[in-house]
């Protein structure tokens, strides 16, 4: 094998290190609060009858494989930083294979999802239109014009460098947090009484009376339980969807032993307390019962539709804006992450040499042009032929990278302890019990899922055997090359 090369692309990757600590934690919760805070708060009451009130003590049960995978990530990502993230960690620390596969379906899912997010965005901007008196009424051309401008939006923010994505991260991070804390807030301020008083003055006593008895109904017979609990905390971690995805850009942060561990473990707490506190302050507001028989009759509502009952003009505009940054703000950090993950495979020689170019401000252009056309179709798609549960696909593919991200620290444990000799940050005697439970709790989630989005789980299976079949054909294709890719996966990219 004298007469081999390995596959990397070159000596070194070019990427520039400019993000932080603080950029890594704010990049972390662009992707992790949007929108599912806003309406899984409250749609859980029809999802799993029986919740009540007990909703925040649910996210909090969410938190926990949350923060078990994020530590998994953390230790990782002190002692490989490198681009593409989980790819690298898992093909490196546990098999090639696995770490293309998963990341393969991961790159396809979130990166439709980007569409998706991109038209939910442009909805959203279009109700907060209509509270100033600006409204065009659902038409598909006008709504595929501004959910592509704001896809296209966040590309040219990725494509003009580091510089100008983490100042749109961190401007975004504070609009939505103040929208949160307001809306947290009022929530806290104001009970019960105060609530249902402006309900019954908006709606009458005859209409309250018939959503609160179809609250019972819903409630009727479920009994709040640890069963009830578990399930709802299963469709909430949800809203922990892309914890990972600061960690892709590992190439391009500063003093990256120290700084991912800490941006990505202090966000992924940030958040749960986040979640709790806003759904605490939701149920303070609203009676359970009300807000279940509501849900009942609107199935489309988020927790915008209940404050609109009593907050005046100026605050709802600011709340129903501050909620669409929200969901924007997950496309900057997203868009970011798939496209690392292109330029990882292309550096392994996994992909075309083609997307380890860089542009002037040191980004993967060619990565990000790709990705970007693949949303950019995905966009049209949920416009003109509905939305196929992508973000189910995507969230399969995350929670399937979850547990083999979790199965590699025990593999690196046993088979390669120099990997976890490296890591800055590092549980010692606990990676193993983390690790395990962290695979656990990830494996049940991802079972639930299955069970719940049997389509999304075919696709899933459809776009990893395309991805298998990619892997074999590569690897032959680079052999015939006199390319040895089991060196090259032997070691650590270069920096």
């Amino acid at each position: 094998m004298q007469d081999y090369d390995v596959g990397f692309a070159g000596a070194k990757t070019g990427l520039k290190r400019q993000f932080g600590a603080f950029d890594v934690f704010v990049m972390t919760c662009c992707t992790l609060i949007g929108l599912a805070i806003a309406v899984r708060s409250i749609s859980i009451q029809n999802l799993v009858p029986g919740i009540q009130s007990f909703v925040p003590l649910a996210f909090l049960v969410a938190g926990i494989p949350a923060i078990l995978v994020a530590l998994c990530y953390a230790i990782f990502a002190s002692s490989i930083p490198r681009s593409g993230g989980d790819y690298v960690f898992i093909s490196r620390g546990f098999h090639p294979f696995l770490g293309f596969w998963a990341s393969w379906t991961k790159w396809f899912g979130v990166t439709i999802a980007l569409g998706f997010i991109a038209y939910t965005t442009a909805f959203l901007f279009s109700d907060s239109l209509s509270l100033l008196g600006v409204s065009r009424g659902y038409s598909p051309a006008w709504n595929t014009i501004l959910t592509l401008v704001v896809l296209t939006i966040c590309f040219l923010v990725n494509l003009t460098g580091a510089r100008v994505l983490k100042w749109a991260t961190r401007l975004s991070f504070v609009v939505f947090i103040a929208g949160g804390i307001l809306t947290t807030i009022i929530g806290l301020i104001y009970g019960q009484s105060f609530f249902l008083q402006n309900v019954e003055s908006k709606l009458g006593d005859q209409v309250v009376s018939s959503i609160f008895e179809a609250g019972r109904t819903v409630g009727s017979g479920n009994q709040f339980s640890l069963a009830v609990l578990l399930q709802a905390a299963a469709i909430l971690f949800f809203a922990y969807w892309g914890l990972e995805t600061a960690i892709a850009g590992s190439g391009e942060v500063r003093n990256p032993e120290k700084a991912i561990p800490k941006g990505i473990v202090a966000a992924v707490i940030f958040t749960t307390v986040y979640y709790f506190l806003y759904s605490f302050s939701v149920y303070h507001l609203v009676p359970w019962e009300f807000t279940a028989g509501y849900v009942n009759t609107h199935p489309d509502s988020s927790v915008l539709d209940l404050y609109a009952f009593i907050l005046p003009p100026y605050a709802l505009l600011f709340v129903s804006f501050a909620l669409a940054i929200s969901v924007l703000s997950d496309i900057f950090p997203l868009m970011m992450s798939v496209s690392r993950i292109v330029f990882a495979w292309s550096f392994d020689s996994m992909a075309p040499r083609t997307f380890t170019k860089l542009n002037t401000r040191g980004v993967p252009s060619h990565a990000l042009v790709l990705s970007y056309l693949v949303a950019f179709l995905a966009a049209i798609e949920c416009n003109y032929t509905g939305y196929f549960k992508v973000l189910d696909l995507a969230t399969l593919s995350m929670l399937w990278t979850y547990i083999l991200v979790s199965l590699s620290i025990l593999s690196v444990w046993f088979e390669k302890p120099l990997i976890l000799k490296k890591a800055m940050f590092n549980l010692r005697w606990f990676n193993i019990p983390v690790a395990v439970l962290a695979f656990a709790t990830c494996l049940v989630l991802f079972g639930e899922f299955v069970l719940s989005s049997r389509d999304s789980f075919l696709l899933f299976v459809v776009w990893s055997a395309v991805g298998a079949s990619v892997y074999y054909w590569i690897q032959r294709k680079r052999l015939s090359e006199k390319i040895d890719m089991q060196a090259t996966f032997a070691l650590i990219p270069p920096e």
